[in-house]
C-alpha cells in the first residue's frame, strides 16, 4: 500500500512556481509586438517631489518573459525606464536557450490543444447523457409513480445524485483524454494545468506558462434539454477542468470543478446555494427531486422555521438556521402548522442548497 501511495503521490503533485515562467501573450507574432507587450508590464515610474528641470525619476528594472500563444515563440526582455526625461520604456531582449525554446512550444502547444479537447468534448452530449440516464434510474416505485408528469433527465436530478455526477465526470474525463491524445503527442511529458498556469519539465528546466489573457479557463459544459421548471434559458452543468498528474497509461488524472454559473431548474447554482437568500420552491417537479433524493439517502436536511408558527422535526429551532454543518436528518417535505420553512440541503456533510417552502 505504500508503495502504491508514493507512486500516485509522484503522478499528481501540486505544480511548482517555476523560475523559467512566461506570461501567454494572444499576439506576440513577431519580435515587435513581443516587445510592446514586454514594455507594457514595466514596473511603475516613481518621481520626487520636486519640479521642473531638477526632477528625477527612476524605476526597477523587470526581467518579462512571454509566449506567443499561436506560433508557441518565446521571448525574454529586459525592460526599463530611460535615465533621463522622457523617461521613455524600453525593452533589451535577452536570448533564450535552444531547451526553453523548445520546451515553451510544447507547453504552449498543450495548453491551445488541451483548450480545444475540453470544449470539442462539450459537443458529445447524446453520449454523456445517455451514460447519465443509466445511472438516475434508481428511484423507488413511489417516487416514480409520483413523478410520472415530471422530466427525469434533468440538471437537479443529476446534481442530487451523487453517482451520477460522478458517472458524468467519468465520462467527460475519457472524452478529453481521447480528444487530447489525437490532438497532442507530447502528454508523455507530462504537461499539467492548474487553474491558470500550465507547467512541464522538459529536458530538466521547469517551465511555466500562466494565461492572463483569457477571460475564464476552458470550460466543459453539459446541456440538458428537460427542466423541472419551463424557463427561455437551458439547463447546463459547467466545469472547470484542471490536469494535475497522469495514470499508468497516460490518461490525464482531471479534476471538475462545477461552476456556480450552471443552471439548475431555472436557477443558477449560486441562486440555489442561498446567495441572495433562499430560493422558494414554488414548482412540485422540483420539491419532488428533492424528496426523491432525500428518501435515497442522497441528501439530508435541516429546516427551521420562518415567519408564521410552522415548525418542523429536526429543526434547529424558530427564526434561523441555527448552527452545524452536516444535517439534522429532517424528512422532507416539512410538516408542521401555518408558516414557512427554511430547508437546507447537505450531501455529504457539506451544505449545498437552501430552500424556502410555506404550506
Amino acid at each position: 500500500m505504500k508503495k502504491v501511495l508514493a507512486f500516485l503521490s509522484t503522478l499528481i503533485a501540486t505544480p511548482p512556481v517555476f523560475a523559467n515562467s512566461a506570461l501567454l501573450c494572444i499576439d506576440c507574432s513577431g519580435p515587435s509586438k513581443a516587445k510592446a507587450f514586454a514594455t507594457s508590464k514595466a514596473n511603475r515610474l516613481i518621481c520626487d517631489q520636486d519640479f521642473g528641470p531638477q526632477k528625477t525619476c527612476s524605476s526597477r528594472n523587470k526581467i518579462v518573459t512571454l509566449v506567443d500563444r499561436d506560433s508557441g515563440k518565446p521571448y525574454r526582455y529586459n525592460v526599463y525606464h530611460e535615465p533621463d526625461a522622457p523617461w521613455n520604456v524600453n525593452a533589451d531582449r535577452i536570448a533564450l536557450n535552444d531547451n526553453m525554446e523548445k520546451g515553451f512550444a510544447v507547453l504552449t502547444k498543450f495548453y491551445r490543444d488541451l483548450g480545444s479537447a475540453i470544449t470539442s468534448s462539450s459537443s458529445n452530449i447524446s453520449h454523456l447523457n445517455g451514460s447519465i440516464n443509466n445511472v438516475n434510474n434508481t428511484s423507488s416505485i413511489y417516487v416514480q409513480a409520483k413523478t410520472t408528469n415530471c422530466p427525469t433527465q434533468t440538471a437537479l436530478s443529476t446534481i442530487t445524485d451523487a453517482s451520477a455526477m460522478q458517472n458524468l465526470e467519468d465520462s467527460a474525463r475519457l472524452e478529453i483524454a481521447t480528444n487530447l491524445s489525437s490532438k497532442n503527442n507530447d502528454t508523455n511529458l507530462h504537461p499539467i494545468k492548474k487553474n491558470n498556469t500550465y507547467s512541464l519539465n522538459f529536458m530538466g528546466i521547469g517551465l511555466s506558462i500562466i494565461d492572463k489573457a483569457s477571460s475564464r479557463n476552458p470550460s466543459f459544459v453539459v446541456s440538458f434539454d428537460e427542466s423541472e421548471r419551463n424557463t427561455s434559458l437551458q439547463d447546463y452543468l459547467l466545469f472547470t477542468v484542471d490536469v494535475l498528474g497522469y495514470d499508468a497509461n497516460n490518461i490525464p488524472i482531471t479534476d471538475f470543478n462545477l461552476s456556480d454559473s450552471s443552471r439548475v431548474a431555472g436557477f443558477t447554482l449560486s441562486r440555489l446555494r442561498g446567495e441572495n437568500g433562499p430560493v422558494p420552491i414554488d414548482n412540485e417537479c422540483v420539491e419532488t427531486k428533492l424528496e426523491e433524493a432525500v428518501n435515497m439517502g442522497l441528501l439530508t436536511v435541516k429546516t427551521s422555521s420562518v415567519g408564521g408558527s410552522g415548525g418542523a422535526g429536526g429543526g434547529e429551532g424558530s427564526g434561523g438556521k441555527g448552527s452545524g454543518g452536516k444535517g439534522s436528518g429532517a424528512s422532507f417535505p416539512v410538516s408542521g402548522g401555518m408558516g414557512c420553512q427554511i430547508v437546507d440541503f447537505f450531501q455529504s456533510g457539506v451544505h449545498i442548497y437552501t430552500f424556502k417552502i410555506c404550506s
